[in-house]
Formats: C-alpha cells, sequence, structure tokens
C-alpha cells in the first residue's frame, strides 16, 4: 500500500463513538478499514477475521485477514462464515473467530458488519495503485486525474468505470481520493479545483 496513502488524507482517528458501518465510508485504505473492522469485531467478542474469494480454478484466495489473526485465534474458538454476494456475482467469504458461538443476535451483528466490510474493502483493493506515494501534495494520481477528467465530461461512475475496467464503487474511491488530495471533501469542489489549477488538461 502506498505511502502517501499512510501519511496523509486519510489518517483518521478511532472514534469510538463512531460505529463501524459509519466509520467506513470514511477509510481510503485498506490496511485502515481492516485495523478498523478488527476493532469492531472485538466489541462483538470476536478475535479475528480472513477475507477470501475464489479464484478461476474454484481455489480461495485470501483478500484481507485480521493482523492478530495468527496469534489470537485458537483451536478452542468457533468460526462463523457469512458468504457475500458482490457486484460480479463473485461471493465473498467472510469467516468470523470468537471463542465461543455466537448467539442468534450477535451472529446477526458479526453478519452486519461483514457485509459493510466486504462492501468496502472490495473497492479498496481494486483502486489500490503503485507508485501513488511519489504524487506531490495537492496533485493528482494519473487515475484520480482520469476519473475526474471523464465525471467533468459528463460520464457516470458506471461509464467511468466500463472506460477503466473497474467498479463504480472503485470509480467513487479514486473520486473520494482525489478530493482529499485536494483538500475538499466532494468530487464536485475537486473538479473545481483541478480545473482552475490545469490539472486536467
Amino acid at each position: 500500500m502506498s505511502q502517501a496513502l499512510h501519511s496523509g488524507f486519510d489518517r483518521m482517528e478511532r472514534d469510538p463513538s463512531r460505529s463501524f458501518p459509519s466509520m467506513a465510508p470514511d477509510i481510503l485504505d485498506i490496511d485502515a478499514l481492516v485495523g478498523a473492522f478488527a476493532d469492531a469485531l472485538v466489541q462483538e467478542r470476536a478475535t479475528g477475521h480472513c477475507c477470501t474469494i475464489l479464484d478461476q480454478h474454484g481455489r480461495p484466495v485470501v483478500l484481507t485477514h485480521s493482523q492478530q489473526a495468527s496469534t489470537m485465534i485458537g483451536k478452542s474458538d468457533s468460526f462463523v462464515t457469512f458468504n457475500i454476494d458482490m457486484h460480479d456475482d463473485q461471493p465473498l467469504v467472510v469467516t468470523i473467530s470468537s471463542p465461543e458461538p455466537p448467539d442468534r443476535l450477535r451472529r446477526a451483528r458479526l453478519h452486519a458488519l461483514a457485509v459493510v466490510f466486504a462492501a468496502h474493502a472490495v473497492p479498496l483493493i481494486e483502486a489500490q495503485e503503485d507508485g501513488a506515494d511519489a504524487v506531490p501534495a495537492g496533485s493528482l494520481t494519473s487515475v484520480e486525474r482520469h476519473c475526474l477528467r471523464l465525471l467533468v465530461g459528463g460520464l457516470s461512475y458506471l461509464d467511468i468505470g466500463d472506460q477503466l475496467d473497474i467498479s463504480a464503487s472503485a470509480v467513487g474511491v479514486y473520486l473520494r481520493r482525489g478530493a482529499a488530495r485536494l483538500g475538499v471533501s466532494s468530487a464536485l469542489e475537486a473538479c473545481t479545483i483541478a480545473l482552475g489549477r490545469g490539472l486536467l488538461t
């Protein structure tokens, strides 16, 4: 993951008064999202997670896992597994470990957390960029610039995604990152600033 994303606009303080579902849309870094998800799981007395997807041969590929998973998950833990359908009809499997089997209400809460996590993790993983740490402050990566340029041209997130061969959700991540790099909170404001600075030519 790029150092720029760790050292600037997307760093956020953990506020216990905010729930994971309300925090997740503001997190623009996959490592930070995994950390926030792990914190939310701790609140539900869970010890970790592993998120996998099947490759073209039907073998599971790990997308994310809790950093503490290897040290905290023991043989005595129970596991709950949620299959979460994504936009491309390829299900993610989120497995959550817990010292004791969750009751019905706690299982429902864990399922809700897993769905929110999956919905935000996949676009972040899809929108990871190599070399983003080389972008100076107040500037944009080439993909962020391209997304803003197409947005100014009147294309929808879906159309932009079709052109770049990424999901509309990943387009949203790029636009939010671009806006944050420019010090604003919306893609519309980012378009105005980027046009004014000549960044979209």
